[in-house]
């Protein structure tokens, strides 16, 4: 804010006390020339920053008409960050799918020779034990 502005700001308050103290008419003119200064000042920002808004909104709206490339652009990457982790969890699911599918069985032949092995020794300890 300006000087100016809480310069007269306490102009205003000051006019204000002293109108209600003393009831001196000119203390109330005093005090109006301030409030309608003031009221005039706030109007005028407020007149700047809607222009300023109405300029910014100008610009976003012609930018947008004049690069609708970048406006697909941004409707595409919206779409992606929103299905993207949903498609990254699904490819993830997959590949773990795909490589537990690739994996060989494990390969049983040398229990199968140890089991063998064993059951014939058994058979020819058996066969022995037979014999006096």
């Amino acid at each position: 804010m300006s000087k100016d502005f809480d310069d007269i700001l306490e102009a205003f308050k000051k006019h204000t006390l002293n109108y209600k103290l003393t009831g001196n008419s000119a203390y109330k003119i005093a005090a109006a020339n301030a409030e309608n200064w003031l009221e005039a000042y706030i109007k005028s920002i407020q007149d700047a920053a809607k222009g300023k808004a109405n300029y910014i909104d100008k610009f976003v709206k012609d930018y947008a008409e004049t690069n609708p490339e970048l406006d697909k652009m941004t409707k595409q990457i919206k779409n992606v960050r929103e299905k993207g982790p949903k498609l990254d969890d699904m490819l993830t699911t997959e590949r773990e799918a795909d490589k537990s599918e690739m994996e060989e069985p494990e390969d049983l032949t040398t229990y199968y020779v140890k089991a063998g092995v064993v059951g014939t020794v058994l058979a020819i300890v058996a066969v022995v034990s037979f014999f006096p």
